[in-house]
C-alpha cells in the first residue's frame, strides 16, 4: 500500500528515504542562507562555487519535499533551479509528468534552454532535442488531459527574484 501525505495527498517515500534526503542538505553553508551575497561576490570563481552550492542545497531541499509528499514546495525549490542546473529541470519534468502538466515540461524545458549558465557549465547535459520531441509527443499525446498551470508571468518572477544569471 502507498503511503500518502495527509495534507497533499502526494506519495510518501519511505522514511529512510526522506531521511537520507534531509541528510543531504547543508542548512548551515551561507549560499543556502542567502542567496543574495552572490551579487556582492566579485571573481568568477568565487561566483560558480555559490552558485554550485546554492543549487545543490536547493536541489536537495527540493528532493526532500517531493520524498516528503510536498509536491508544491519541490516544485518552488526546483524551478529556482530552471536557469542553473539539469538535474533540476529533469526531477521537476518527472513530477510534472505525474501530475499530468505536460505542456509544462516543455514550457521548462524551453525556458532553461535560454540559459547561458547551463550552457557554459553543463555543455553536453543540457536538455536536448530528443527530451524536447518527446515532451512535445508527450503533450500532443495527452492534450485533452493537460492540467498545466505555468505561465510566462511565473518565469519573468523567477528572473526577477533570482540574484544569479538567468538568461
Amino acid at each position: 500500500k502507498k503511503r500518502t501525505n495527509p495534507k497533499t495527498g502526494y506519495p510518501i517515500s519511505t522514511k529512510k528515504q526522506v531521511e537520507l534526503a534531509k541528510s543531504q542538505i547543508d542548512f548551515n553553508n551561507p549560499a543556502f542562507a542567502n542567496p543574495n551575497i552572490y551579487t556582492n561576490l566579485t571573481t568568477d570563481s568565487e561566483k560558480l562555487d555559490f552558485i554550485i552550492a546554492f543549487s545543490k542545497n536547493v536541489y536537495y531541499l527540493g528532493d526532500y519535499y517531493y520524498k516528503s509528499g510536498e509536491w508544491d514546495t519541490a516544485e518552488m525549490e526546483w524551478l529556482k533551479l530552471i536557469y542553473l542546473m539539469p538535474k533540476a529541470i529533469r526531477r521537476l519534468a518527472v513530477l510534472y509528468k505525474k501530475e499530468k502538466r505536460y505542456r509544462d515540461i516543455i514550457e521548462i524545458y524551453k525556458e532553461s534552454s535560454k540559459s547561458i549558465f547551463i550552457a557554459r557549465y553543463y555543455r553536453g547535459n543540457e536538455i536536448s532535442l530528443n527530451e524536447m520531441v518527446a515532451a512535445k509527443i508527450n503533450y500532443t499525446n495527452h492534450v485533452i488531459e493537460d492540467v498545466s498551470l505555468l505561465s510566462d508571468y511565473d518565469f519573468n518572477r523567477l528572473k526577477a527574484l533570482s540574484p544569479f544569471p538567468t538568461t
